[in-house]
């Protein structure tokens, strides 16, 4: 946008829907039917899919559509008439549990009406944003006479004894609906249903929508066919029981007639090309034709029974019974649904249950009061495709080699799918002329050539290859083909666009673009967490059109006299009439020159004259500077914090982008290498939108949860813990240094630029502070003028076992809880969970008190404090750090040695021989082999003796781990840097402490152990059913002193 030419507009509303059949044909400008894509001159056919009026396919050609040439053409769509309306791959599964929950006799939902109303008053509250209201409606429920027992299902206190009927409940619990949405108009809060929480309520509506499936339909009590989905080509119906069968028959209960025959099929138009549409027959579609006359089930039931006397003959055959049911493996008699059965049933559902099936797959949301356009309510024909749309040429260009044209690879799938409609019309008008002739001709036609039978079966094989072209058309992976020599398949539309290759991510994304700069991130705690620092590389190249204003105009002739080659300076100039002067190539006096004239008119017309356009003022573009407003995107953006926006401070001397750690986590960005895009923006609307909205500070929170996702890591939070124990304390000079290079006066950080400070904790022989006065004073200093202090109880990772070195039990000693009173930290240390992307610490706690930003400036202060004081104490790792004492070698050991007879133990346990006695036994032993040998060739019984002995061994590893660390290590903790690194959350876990300093344990793959050969050995080095922990993948050493080769290869 240029803001020198602003406009107007407004978007009063914006909804989003399928195109429907008879909108792809409204925007199609011809019928593609032909699959011959050139002729021999290498010219476009007609009909094909390089045909001339879907836009131009050389740059020699022009558009028969629209007459422009092959740069200024946008393009036409095409379509694909089908001779038989099928699935929407993409709806497939939305379909299918739809048709499980309609009743296919009276086309209702076979669940009560008691129950389905409670759904449809849950949705419409929902539309309107009133969660709370929807719980309400959940828990409605008839009003008893008894109360209901304590076994009683939802089922069972919905039809229970009640002391008011169905409709008096439904009519209770919609007259509380429209008051609770009445209300809800009065406060205009239409876009309430927007909320996340409203939101996922929905999605659990739906879902628990979908998964109440009834057995038999409550409403006219018949009882229901079952069905079978295989993948997204067909749907299988099976047939129902004898004893089914009888109680619907006895009912006088019959399924209107829908099924598929040769006469569905639409039979191709004669006449002009571009309005060749088909015409569908009445076979198929009878039950809607009959529905779309208001005619009722009964009444349709009459006609029915002539056609199904026609279509018998259709469907007859060896293998199939009259309506087209083979014996399926079951037992069971089972059909294929075709289609166009389905979409009958379905749309007669959509007219009885119009306004439940409105809520579940209508807009969302309560009506539009300003907009004219009201969306079509949703319909059936949504879960099927009877026309394919054809891109434009322009979007399937011909690969050229020479003078040869290779065609795309999209047009391999759409040539399938009309290729395929061309079989299912000649298939369809043989059994057309089967029908025409008579008995003793078709007997004697059938003798020569193919019979009735086998071209229905044809046909019905040409419906389902249809489905399954259509399906590769639009997502290659529903049916994936197989290729010869490794090849992939062609791209459906779904892979055109997704993942890194799609047209999104490589085509549209990542992209060298205008203002825009990229290059290596590397870290900088000096800066604040919402800053970037932009080396001047970047600060002499990006640049912002800045308006020329009396207020500003001596700053902009300054920048405009430095040049592009000295920041802060400027790029360019631009004109009231959009023109631009470049500074790149002139001399001090002639950009001296530029800008003495910057409030000068470029002429009378925009000077504002009488008549004349109102004036504008001269821009420029002078470079990016200290307090900008910068977009930065790290790829790939998974979520909305990997672009935010930061606020620019250029860094003389640096060559990379440098970034605060506290939005590693935000962007999934370390420091090895990764780079990150910047983007500028260039119109105040844009800037105004970038810092109010996307600005780091309002990105503490991570949308999905909640949950913090800012925060301070590693060497920050182990310098926490030690200058908050109760050993750290601080003269006067440490004190003043490390809160004066914390807080920054120059920034504000403290009212009036005075810092307030505490009194030390120790006055004599010579005034200390302690490490907690230190994080006192920050948060002193950070509150508020008009806010009351932090008062916050909390735990930390530390646990108050390891700073106890005797057996003092005062709970007033123990550094486990963490607790602020009137903003000052009284008791407990501070690590990962206070000040690290963790819930309910202290950032979190004061990004709900005091705001986002005061919870990014504390971030920041602390970052600051935590490096001041590493510089002068140090942090570093060292071999002591793992090394066991003696005892804890000693009890490693014992602890090892008890453990060699517990897999012998464990086998004889599971195998059922007796393990309390002397497992030494030679006759014991050899009856555990030969049952072992058994339990080797059964898979189900190895894997319970893996798991066994996987729970044997990880109590021993477990005892070792809890018996000898930390307390046996030769530098405890806090003095040991290991445990403090895992203890305090900074980096690693207890796990790869234990594995480095005493075993690495059972090891396991899927949950079992490693795998035994067919002669009963795991390695060679080990005896034939060996039940020892090493011959099991048990690794008793540690990284420390190494393991065995037999250990490396399990681990490995």
């Amino acid at each position: 946008m240029d803001i020198a030419h602003p406009f107007t507009s407004e978007v009063t509303s914006l909804s989003f829907s399928f195109l429907s059949s008879d909108d792809i044909r409204s925007i199609s400008v011809k019928k593609i039917d032909n699959p011959v894509l050139l002729d021999n001159l290498n010219l476009a056919t007609n009909g094909g899919l390089y045909d001339p009026k879907l836009g131009p396919m050389t740059a020699r050609d022009m558009c028969e559509t629209c007459g422009q040439s092959y740069f200024a053409c946008p393009g036409h769509y095409g379509h694909i008439e089908l001779p038989s309306p099928v699935f929407h791959p993409l709806f497939m599964n939305q379909c299918y549990n739809l048709l499980r929950a309609t009743c296919l006799y009276c086309h209702h939902f076979k669940m009560p009406e008691l129950i389905l109303r409670r759904y449809i008053a849950r949705l419409r509250l929902l539309d309107a944003g009133c969660l709370e209201e929807a719980h309400t409606v959940a828990n409605f429920h008839p009003v008893t006479k008894d109360a209901p027992k304590d076994g009683d299902t939802q089922e069972d206190m919905d039809a229970g004894v009640a002391g008011e009927t169905a409709a008096e409940f439904i009519q209770r619990m919609d007259e509380y609906v429209r008051q609770v949405l009445k209300h809800r108009k009065r406060k205009h809060e239409r876009d309430n249903y927007k909320d996340g929480l409203v939101f996922e309520e929905r999605k659990r509506v739906l879902n628990e929508f979908g998964k109440k499936l009834w057995a038999k339909c409550s409403h006219c009590q018949a009882y229901g066919n079952t069905f079978r989905k295989e993948k997204t080509i067909k749907i299988i119906e099976y047939d129902l029981s004898p004893k089914q069968k009888l109680a619907n028959s006895t009912m006088g209960l019959k399924k209107p007639h829908a099924s598929f025959s040769s006469r569905s099929i639409k039979k191709p138009k004669k006449g002009k090309e571009e309005e060749d549409e088909g015409i569908e027959a009445s076979s198929a579609s009878s039950g809607s034709e009959a529905e779309d006359e208001g005619m009722d089930v009964d009444e349709v039931e009459a006609e029915e029974e002539e056609s199904e006397e026609e279509d018998e003959g259709l469907t007859a055959g060896p293998a199939r019974t009259a309506s087209g049911q083979v014996k399926g493996a079951r037992g069971r008699n089972e059909r294929v649904m075709a289609a166009a059965e389905v979409r009958s049933h379905l749309r007669r559902l959509f007219q009885k249950e119009a306004e439940a099936c409105s809520l579940l797959y209508g807009r969302h949301g309560g009506p539009q009061a300003k907009s004219g356009h009201i969306p079509p309510p949703p319909i059936a024909d949504m879960f099927f495709m009877d026309v394919v749309p054809v891109p434009p040429t322009r979007f399937r260009p011909p690969a050229k080699m020479g003078d040869d044209l290779f065609e795309n690879s999209q047009n391999t799938l759409l040539t399938a799918i009309i290729n395929t409609c061309e079989r299912i019309y000649t298939v369809n008008q043989t059994l057309r002329d089967f029908e025409r002739q008579d008995k003793s001709e078709a007997v004697m036609e059938a003798l020569k050539n193919l019979d009735k039978t086998r071209s229905f079966e044809i046909l019905l094989e040409s419906l389902i290859r249809l489905q399954h072209d259509v399906n590769s058309f639009m997502d290659s992976t529903k049916n994936p083909a197989v290729m010869k020599q490794g090849k992939l398949p062609p791209q459906g539309v779904k892979q055109l666009l997704e993942k890194k290759e799609g047209l999104f991510r490589k085509h549209m994304m990542g992209k060298r673009v205008n203002y825009a700069a990229r290059s290596v991130i590397s870290p900088d705690i000096n800066i604040e967490t919402n800053e970037i620092g932009i080396p001047p590389v970047f600060a002499k190249k990006l640049t912002y059109p800045e308006p020329v204003t009396p207020q500003n105009v001596h700053e902009m002739r300054q920048l405009v006299i430095n040049g592009p080659k000295v920041h802060p300076g400027a790029a360019l100039v631009q004109n009231e009439d959009g023109s631009q002067i470049s500074l790149d190539r002139t001399t001090l006096e002639q950009r001296t020159a530029i800008a003495n004239q910057l409030l000068t008119p470029q002429n009378d017309a925009w000077a504002g004259s009488s008549g004349g356009p109102a004036a504008r003022n001269k821009k420029v573009y002078r470079h990016i500077r200290d307090g900008d407003i910068v977009i930065l995107n790290r790829q790939p953006t998974l979520h909305k914090p990997s672009m935010m926006c930061h606020r620019v401070k250029v860094l003389h001397g640096e060559k990379t982008i440098r970034m605060h750690y506290a939005n590693c986590n935000s962007y999934n960005a370390d420091f090895d290498g990764d780079e990150m895009n910047i983007h500028f923006p260039q119109n105040e609307t844009a800037r105004a939108e970038a810092q109010m909205i996307a600005n780091t500070d309002n990105q503490y929170l991570v949308p999905t949860s909640g949950n913090p996702l800012r925060g301070l890591i590693q060497d920050h939070v182990v310098a926490g813990v030690w200058m908050c124990n109760k050993s750290s304390f601080f003269t006067r000079d440490e004190y003043y240094q490390l809160i004066y290079g914390a807080l920054r006066t120059e920034n504000n950080y403290s009212g009036g630029g005075r810092i307030i400070t505490l009194p030390p904790a120790i006055i004599k022989p010579r005034p200390m502070w302690t490490g907690k006065q230190i994080m006192s004073t920050i948060l002193v200093n950070l509150t508020p003028a008009n806010a009351k202090g932090l008062n916050l109880t909390s735990k930390n990772k530390v646990q108050n076992k390891l700073w106890q070195r005797d057996d003092s039990k005062d709970e007033n000693m123990s550094e486990e809880n963490v607790i602020f009173l009137d903003g000052h930290l009284i008791l407990g240390v501070l690590d990962k969970s206070q000040y690290g992307a963790s819930a309910y610490g202290l950032v979190h706690s004061v990004h709900e008190l005091y705001g986002p930003y005061i919870a990014n400036r504390l971030l920041a202060v602390l970052s600051r404090l935590l490096t001041k004081y590493l510089q002068h104490t140090g942090f570093s790792c060292r071999m002591d750090d793992l090394i066991l004492s003696e005892e804890g070698e000693r009890l490693r050991k014992q602890i090892l040695d008890d453990a060699n007879e517990d897999g012998m133990r464990t086998a004889l346990q599971f195998v059922g021989l007796p393990h309390d006695g002397d497992i030494h036994n030679p006759e014991l032993q050899q009856n555990l082999k030969i049952r072992l040998e058994e339990i080797l060739r059964d898979d189900n019984l190895m894997a319970g003796l893996d798991a066994k002995m996987q729970m044997a061994f990880n109590k021993t590893t477990s005892k070792i781990n809890n018996d000898v660390l930390p307390a046996h290590l030769v530098r405890p903790f806090p003095d040991n840097n290991m445990q403090m690194m895992t203890i305090s959350g900074a980096k690693g876990s207890k796990v790869n402490a234990s594995q480095i300093s005493t075993l690495l344990g059972q090891q396991a793959l899927e949950g079992r152990r490693v795998p035994t050969m067919v002669s009963g050995k795991t390695l060679p080095a080990f005896k034939a059913f060996d039940t020892q922990a090493r011959a099991g993948g048990y690794v008793a050493n540690r990284f420390l002193t190494g393991i065995r080769p037999q250990e490396y290869y399990f681990h490995w």
